[in-house]
């Protein structure tokens, strides 16, 4: 893809974007975005095939971008890096992305989009979630003693949790995402850290390999389902 290609497209994922947290996914148009990209209609589909090919790109893009950020997090090793210091960059990327906090958390602004086509996303991560405590165990980067399920899906819920209350708490009722994040790490360190701060350098390493996966991961998926809708 060229350069001007390339622009061209950022400029309609970004309209794209800015469209569908106004109004959401349902009540924007092929037209409504080539508009605020300032193109032609007809120039959006040299690009892409449909408005869900089209919405399914500006998803991808956001999810390549969180996964980016993490794992430029796990390669900088320049940051003292910990299990519950990861857990809390990952909510800051999320909570500084809000079209990515709407596909996490099903919201209405993606509409039917996330009907058909989220499950597709929300499968990746799955697999990885199953093994990821339990390999922190085995490096001894989180306690021995934790019931693994258990924690498993109390972090889940944490997650799903915080995303559900931006939506429905007032801005104006909420302390500092910066407060909320640093109490949450502090309970967070008591509950998941050994008494001796356990092997952090090895969760990092196992935390980096995994997220390189995913990574992988996401590109070959995007990839198959490209090649299908142009079938």
């Amino acid at each position: 893809m060229g350069k001007s290609q390339a622009n061209r497209e950022k400029r309609i994922l970004d309209a794209a974007v800015e469209l569908t947290l106004r109004y959401g996914y349902d009540k924007t148009t092929v037209s409504d975005i080539a508009k605020a990209a300032g193109i032609s209609k007809g120039a959006i589909y040299l690009h892409y095939t449909s408005k869900d090919d089209l919405f399914e790109a500006m998803a991808w893009r956001e999810i390549y971008d969180y996964a980016d950020q993490m794992i430029a997090y796990f390669e900088d090793e320049t940051i003292q890096w910990s299990f519950v210091g990861m857990y809390s960059k990952a909510l800051e990327v999320i909570a500084n992305n809000a079209l990515l906090g709407a596909m996490i958390q099903g919201d209405d602004i993606m509409g039917t989009f996330l009907q058909r086509r989220g499950g597709q996303m929300g499968s990746i991560k799955r697999p990885y979630q199953a093994q990821l405590l339990e390999l922190m165990q085995q490096a001894g980067t989180i306690r021995a003693d934790l019931d693994v399920e258990a924690a498993t899906y109390l972090l889940n819920m944490l997650n799903y949790g915080f995303m559900e209350a931006q939506r429905q708490i007032p801005a104006e009722e909420r302390p500092s995402m910066t407060a909320v994040i640093q109490q949450q790490a502090d309970m967070l360190e008591r509950y998941l850290i050994p008494a001796d701060g356990g092997n952090q350098e090895a969760g990092r390493q196992i935390m980096l390999k995994i997220s390189q996966q995913m990574r992988l991961a996401m590109q070959d998926q995007f990839n198959q389902q490209t090649t299908k809708d142009e079938e």
